[in-house]
C-alpha cells in the first residue's frame, strides 16, 4: 500500500503538550478531561473558556479495565496530539496530582510567548471543584457544577441558544455588579446597532450566545477587564452556519467596526475593545488559518480565502 503523501503522526514528529485540568465531567464517562494547554490556549478564560476547550482521551495500559479514573480540576497532565501540530486531538498519558503553580512558574512554562495571547491568571484554589465551588466557565453557564454550560442550558455548552431576550440585554439585576454604569447604554447605543448591520451585510440572522456579563460567573474572578462588562461585546453562534456563513460573519463585523474577534468552533466573539484576536484551541475558523484572518481583522487588506 501506497504511504499517504500528507502528514500523519509517526510522519512529521510527537507534538506534546502540558497542561492543567479544568473539567473531568465527561458525558460519555469514558475518562475525558478538558485540558488548558500550555502555550496552545491562552490562561484567560473569557478569550477560551472551559466549555471550548477540546476532550482529552486518557491513554489507557493494555489489559487494564474499562473504568478510567480522570484527573481532578486543578491537577496538571502530559500526553500530545493526535492530529500534531492542529492541535485538536489531545491524548493524555500521565499527571501531576494538584499543586498551586504561581503564575511566575507558568510563565517559565510558557517561555516566549506573544502577552496578547495570553493574559495569565494564577490557579485559584477557590475555583477547584474539589472545594465545593462551582467549575470555571467563562461564558453565562457558572450555575452548572461542571463549569460547561451555555446560555442555552445545554450540558455539553455547545447547543445553540434560542432567541435572546431580557436579562441577556438588560441590566435588570441580575448583570455582574462589576459592570460598568453605562453597560447598557453602550449594549443599546453602540454594540447592538453594529449588531443589526453585521445582519444586514450577511444577509441571514444571527443568535446571540452573550453579552452582558451576569452574576456569579466565572468573568469576575477571572478576566475583570472582559469588554463584557461593558456592554461592548457579543458571542455569536456559528452553529448550524456554513462556512461560507462563519466567514462572511467576520467580514461583516470588521465591516462594521468591530475590533475584537474569538475564533471558535462555534461561536464568533465580537467587541469594540483594542485591536487583537485569539482562538479557542481551534485552529482554524470557516477552514481558514485563524492567524489569516487575525492578520485580517487588525490590519485589513484583502479578505483571506482557502
Amino acid at each position: 500500500m501506497a504511504k499517504s503523501k500528507t502528514d500523519f503522526l509517526g510522519l512529521t514528529g510527537f507534538t506534546w503538550f502540558q497542561g492543567v485540568v479544568e473539567d473531568r465531567q465527561d458525558p460519555l464517562q469514558i475518562g475525558r478531561a478538558r485540558v488548558r494547554c500550555i502555550g496552545w490556549h491562552t490562561f484567560d478564560r473569557s478569550l477560551i473558556p472551559t466549555n471550548e476547550l477540546p476532550w482529552a482521551h486518557p491513554l489507557s495500559p493494555l489489559g487494564a479495565n474499562d473504568t478510567v479514573t480522570p484527573p481532578k480540576e486543578g491537577d496538571w497532565v502530559f500526553g500530545f496530539f493526535r492530529d500534531g501540530a492542529d492541535g485538536q486531538q489531545p491524548v493524555y498519558m500521565g499527571v501531576i496530582p494538584y499543586v498551586n503553580t504561581p503564575q511566575s512558574q507558568i510563565q517559565v512554562l510558557l517561555g516566549d510567548v506573544d502577552d496578547r495571547e495570553l493574559t495569565l491568571i494564577p490557579n485559584d484554589a477557590q475555583a477547584d471543584t474539589r472545594n465545593g465551588a462551582n467549575g470555571s466557565d467563562g461564558t453565562s453557564g457558572g450555575s452548572n457544577p461542571s463549569g460547561t454550560g451555555g446560555t442555552s442550558g445545554n450540558p455539553s455548552g455547545g447547543g445553540q441558544a434560542p432567541a435572546p431576550s431580557g436579562a441577556l440585554f438588560e441590566a435588570d439585576g441580575s448583570q455582574s455588579a462589576m459592570c460598568s454604569s453605562d453597560c447598557q447604554e453602550n449594549l443599546e447605543n453602540i454594540t447592538m446597532p453594529k449588531f443589526r448591520e453585521m445582519e444586514a451585510f450577511c444577509g441571514f440572522s444571527i443568535t446571540i450566545n452573550d453579552a452582558i456579563a451576569k452574576n456569579g460567573t466565572s468573568r469576575e474572578r477571572s478576566t475583570p477587564g472582559s469588554q463584557h462588562f461593558r456592554g461592548r461585546a457579543l458571542d455569536l453562534s456559528t452553529r448550524g452556519k456554513s462556512a461560507e456563513q462563519a466567514l462572511k460573519m467576520v467580514e461583516a463585523g470588521k465591516s462594521v467596526g468591530f475590533t475584537g474577534f474569538g475564533f471558535g468552533n462555534t461561536i464568533l466573539h465580537v467587541d469594540s475593545g483594542p485591536a487583537r484576536y485569539w482562538n479557542y484551541g481551534n485552529s482554524r475558523y470557516g477552514g481558514i488559518r485563524c492567524t489569516r484572518l487575525g492578520n485580517y481583522v487588525i490590519n485589513g487588506g484583502q479578505f483571506p480565502t482557502a
